[in-house]
């Protein structure tokens, strides 16, 4: 609708944008079907990708659950580790999970592990284009935040952790059925949106990875703030929120019952500052948002931290960087052009981006130490994860930024002078690389 609105009251401007948006457009498109292609090549040539965890740990337990769902045996205990081991109470296997049930029930072991390792990549991909197009932003711009948010960053370099990749690929849909079920035309629509929010809560709670899921809720609380607070319901917001995830945890209990008393017995119940904080980003790594391979390898840990590439990588894409250096450039204007409902969104997304980017230092910021004590969050570790939300966040303000360039008038660029500036992010990886190199 603000879409329309906007091309309607400029007719000028809708024929610059659709000149240029169309081939755009089919770039798009191209890149996101290639990368896909390549995903998804597993399942062409029979090979399965089994690096670090997804063949350690996921391969074995899933083996294991296709195997019952075969012979018609219970998954809940495997007995081929520890002399004994409650798979259902650790939850990463996802047992009670339908799609699950579909997948290793239904297809061979040998399709249906490598589909499962690549569905979160089309899953992410038409969610945040979903998102994009309710936001008002048009389909070019859309498709290519959606290609930043599916293939660069924490989704593509985690591919060992399905699990956390599956319940990241909810987080656009939530969000997109959080602004349905707050900013929504009619009550129809409202309903709508707070079913759909309670399903795929309840969905990804019995994927149960519980840190992705608290970096879901965190990012869900701002968008659903910034929502709220543009049409004066954020009290309505709040709470009808909460009655959605409680109505999910009631769906998921088979799950997370099961989990609770698993945890009890587990090592995490009594976990000290030092194993919270492990796998901490250390600030050298930040780096790699404008210089992907300055470090040698490509990632740097301190003290007693391994170096884990898929824990630590930060890169958001050489695009994404640049974008941002335009969108500080044409600030006023970008915010200008957010429609109304969402006028909020900006800032929200920026202070999403900026907390994650301070927790996900871990011991190197004090402002974790505070976060990671409270009840239930002190069980988890790997603060680096909190990058994750930085790339979410960095995907969606791209996006703004690709849709103003989309539609922008000539006479509304910026002088040469203050486009000198996004020369700035590749002259600053330029010099970094070359002084680490050199020490």
């Amino acid at each position: 609708e603000a879409e329309q609105a906007m091309d309607s009251a400029d007719p000028l401007r809708r024929l610059e944008a659709d000149d240029g948006s169309r081939s755009a457009l089919w770039v798009a498109a191209a890149a996101a079907t290639l990368l896909l292609l390549v995903l998804f090549q597993p399942l062409a040539d029979g090979r399965m990708r089994l690096h670090d965890d997804l063949g350690a740990f996921h391969l074995p337990f899933k083996h294991f659950f296709a195997e019952c769902l075969r012979n018609g045996d219970s998954p809940l205990w495997c007995p081929h580790v520890l002399c004994g081991f409650y798979l259902h109470g650790m939850g990463e296997a996802g047992l009670c999970h339908p799609a699950h049930w579909l997948l290793y029930g239904g297809f061979p072991f040998r399709i249906a592990f490598p589909l499962e390792a690549a569905l979160a990549y089309p899953l992410m991909l038409a969610g945040a284009f979903w998102l994009f197009r309710r936001w008002g932003l048009g389909r070019p711009a859309a498709l290519l935040g959606a290609c930043f948010w599916a293939f660069a960053g924490y989704g593509l370099v985690n591919q060992p952790h399905i699990n956390h990749l599956l319940v990241i690929g909810h987080l656009p849909w939530l969000l997109a059925a959080l602004h349905a079920a707050t900013l929504g035309a009619t009550r129809g629509a409202r309903l709508a949106g707070w079913l759909g929010v309670t399903l795929l809560t309840a969905s990804h709670a019995l994927l149960h990875q519980p840190q992705m899921l608290f970096l879901s809720c965190l990012a869900e609380a701002v968008c659903l703030l910034a929502y709220g607070q543009a049409v004066g319901r954020s009290g309505r917001a709040i709470l009808g929120w909460v009655g959605a995830k409680a109505l999910a945890a009631c769906l998921a209990g088979v799950q997370l019952v099961p989990s609770l008393f698993y945890a009890e017995d587990s090592v995490r119940v009594a976990a000290d500052p030092a194993f919270r904080s492990s796998f901490s980003l250390h600030p050298l790594n930040l780096v790699q948002f404008v210089a992907p391979y300055a470090l040698a390898g490509r990632t740097y840990a301190a003290g007693d931290d391994v170096c884990a590439p898929h824990e630590f990588a930060s890169y958001s894409g050489a695009v994404a960087v640049v974008l941002l250096a335009w969108l500080a450039l044409r600030a006023r204007a970008i915010q200008a052009q957010v429609p109304r409902r969402i006028r909020f969104l900006l800032p929200a997304l920026l202070a999403l981006g900026g907390l994650s980017l301070a927790l996900a230092l871990g011991r190197y910021a004090w402002i974790y130490d505070q976060i990671a004590a409270l009840p239930g969050l002190r069980w988890f570790r790997c603060p680096a994860r909190f990058v994750l939300l930085v790339n979410v966040a960095f995907a969606c303000l791209a996006a703004f930024a690709l849709d103003d360039l989309f539609r922008l008038r000539p006479a509304a660029a910026p002088t040469p002078g203050r486009l000198r500036l996004l020369i700035a992010p590749l002259a600053l990886s330029a010099i970094v690389t070359l002084a680490l190199r050199i020490a």
